[in-house]
């Protein structure tokens, strides 16, 4: 009986989780150009100071962390905005935060911390675009990908 369960329960997490992705991966399609693929996507955001978030009162609006989608393409790293709603947090659509011809890609670091890991994408005309809380190897395994493909 124990083991029916856990299957059921592991089944609909595996699902839910499916459908998440379909949808963020449906949003990063609807951003490209004729002709180009995706070829690689992380889930990024930007959290304000953990202070601002403990503080009683503070509107959940003012603190929900800001989702993006970075995508890699055949031509350039795409930054995509989640828009979600603020009480189902369901996906409501997205707007291109950046796209990057690799060209104009001066560096692109990752760091890990202790749970999670950013990633810190610097152009060459001075721009710095900063991601957090992004899985532990997903910052690494994205940097590397995006250096691979800037390479002639």
């Amino acid at each position: 009986m124990l083991t029916s369960v856990s299957q059921a329960v592991a089944e609909v997490i595996a699902e839910s989780h499916g459908e998440h992705l379909r949808a963020i991966l449906g949003l990063a399609v609807d951003h490209l150009e004729e002709g180009e693929k995706l070829q690689a996507f992380e889930l990024g955001e930007n959290r304000v100071p953990f202070l601002l978030r403990i503080i009683p009162f503070v509107p959940r609006s003012l603190t929900a962390p800001t989702e993006f989608i970075l995508g890699l393409t055949s031509r350039r790293l795409l930054i995509i905005r989640v828009n979600r709603t603020w009480m189902t947090r369901r996906v409501n659509g997205s707007t291109v935060a950046a796209s990057i011809p690799f060209e104009q890609i001066e560096s692109v670091t990752p760091r890990m911390g202790l749970l999670t890991s950013s990633l810190t994408i610097r152009t060459t005309s001075g721009q710095t675009l900063k991601y957090t809380d992004m899985l532990k190897s997903a910052a690494d395994r994205f940097a590397r990908a995006v250096n691979l493909a800037k390479q002639p």
